[in-house]
């Protein structure tokens, strides 16, 4: 009885070794085929990103839908067009900042509850 069940344990435990390497495997055949999908930025990439985050700044002033779908298409093309890594498209929407200055004039109105409020459901987005 005592030799099944260790049998048993260590066909389990040689089980768990084996799917342990099998997942590492897979993992690092995933991380070889990503680095061959990504391509480098080049001068016409690099124009698009450039524009891409000169429409990021102005959506942080006018916050208009239609500049946001722009953003979006423009950062689906580099991705799709020209195979360029996440990290090299990566955008960065400040808009909280923005509201935040619109209190200069009355900086008592931005500790009020309703604003705090609304400040951090942006934030959040």
């Amino acid at each position: 009885m005592k030799n099944k069940a260790k049998q048993e344990e260590e066909k389990k435990k040689k089980a768990e070794a084996d799917a342990k390497l099998a997942e590492e495997k897979k993992k690092k055949e995933e991380e070889e085929s990503m680095k061959e999908k990504f391509e480098p930025i080049t001068p016409e990439s690099q124009a698009k990103i450039d524009e891409m985050n000169a429409l990021v700044v102005k959506f942080e002033r006018t916050q208009r839908i239609e500049e946001y779908q722009q953003i979006k298409d423009m950062h689906s093309e580099l991705k799709d067009k020209y195979h360029l890594k996440p990290e090299d498209i990566q955008t960065h929407v400040d808009v909280v900042s923005l509201m935040k200055q619109g209190f200069d004039a009355f900086p008592q109105i931005a500790h009020n509850d309703f604003a705090v409020d609304q400040m951090n459901a942006i934030n959040a987005y």
